[in-house]
């Protein structure tokens, strides 16, 4: 029974060949595809982006002695979907019926499974590499928890610039892919951080409407996970900000948080008009919203005017509201 690492990494092949490479690894087979790809530099050269939870033979998780190559038809059959292994068997005028076993050895046997793999150069993981594996995964799994202890206790506190902080050394000195790409949120917003730690104030201040069947003691803890929501902490970290959370609301607890997330960049939104001079008028836009909402559709109103966003008349879900600015006659 052999470990495997959680990525399958390529080299010797471009950005557009890897596209073209119908890679994948599910929970039984996952492999290391490797070659340069001694360092993380190096697989950010050719990817463009670092791995997830995987540390390289330079850092000495694994060494060379425990990787071990599989057998060609492992390769294969890691490498390509029956689709691929179809298409391939026809340009080298193979038949192509049968299950992806079949498939396989028809490649093999007609010594055509080389070519296929071209300049992949694929390992397993030895037995020996697992304990290794384990135990890291475990510290960082530790170290991980200690961080977002540390962030969700400064959040409570309204600590947030701290908060923030503690936040980006993590990230910084374990970093993850989902983490290094442009939108660092899972809201999908990228902002400095002055603008997040204001948009954070907003959200633990925030008080929508929409939302007053939540007691005030629940609704505190929906806006501490909204903010550990938006500093990047997802799936089991939201959870356990929610610990102990047991109100019956109309709306899920993750349609809450966002409901509270578009809330305060409404207020953001409406303190950054509020300091230009002259007239401002909107022009609100609800087409597909619900009976309530799709009245403002189409009404132009003024900053003074503006209706509150999430509406607290919506009957549906909290639908979408865009509230456009016109023109405004004075100057900033």
């Amino acid at each position: 029974m052999f470990a495997f690492l959680k990525k399958i990494f390529i080299t010797n092949v471009s950005s557009e060949s890897v596209k073209e490479t119908q890679l994948y690894s599910d929970n039984e087979w996952e492999f290391l595809v490797l070659n340069e790809f001694y360092s993380a530099k190096s697989y950010e050269k050719v990817l463009k982006s670092l791995p997830s939870e995987i540390r390289f033979v330079a850092d000495q998780l694994i060494g060379n002695k425990e990787l071990v190559k599989p057998p060609i038809e492992v390769q294969i059959d890691i490498s390509f979907r029956v689709p691929d292994l179809k298409k391939i068997l026809k340009n080298n005028e193979i038949p192509i019926s049968g299950n992806k076993d079949i498939l396989i050895q028809r490649l093999v046997s007609n010594n055509a499974a080389l070519q296929c793999l071209g300049s992949l150069d694929i390992y397993q993981c030895s037995d020996n590499a697992k304990h290794s594996i384990d135990r890291w995964k475990n510290e960082r799994a530790l170290i991980e928890e200690n961080y977002f202890e540390k962030v969700l206790s400064l959040v409570k506190v309204r600590k947030i610039e701290e908060a923030v902080d503690l936040t980006a050394e993590f990230k910084k000195r374990y970093p993850k892919i989902s983490d290094l790409k442009a939108s660092v949120s899972p809201l999908g917003i990228n902002i400095s951080k002055e603008k997040q730690c204001n948009l954070i104030t907003l959200i633990l201040s925030s008080n929508p409407k929409i939302l007053s069947g939540y007691s005030e003691i629940d609704l505190e803890q929906l806006r501490v996970s909204t903010v550990i929501w938006q500093l990047g902490w997802t799936g089991q970290w939201i959870d356990k900000a929610m610990e102990g959370f047991s109100s019956i609301c109309r709306f899920s607890s993750e349609r809450s948080r966002m409901l509270l997330f578009i809330h305060a960049r409404h207020t953001e939104t409406i303190s950054v008009f509020s300091n230009i001079k002259g007239g401002m008028r909107f022009r609100l836009s609800s087409k597909n919203g619900c009976e309530n909402c799709a009245a403002l559709d189409g009404k132009c109103v003024d900053l003074s005017e503006m209706p509150e966003i999430p509406n607290p008349d919506c009957c549906s879900d909290g639908c979408a509201i865009l509230p456009t600015p016109l023109i405004y006659d004075g100057e900033t």
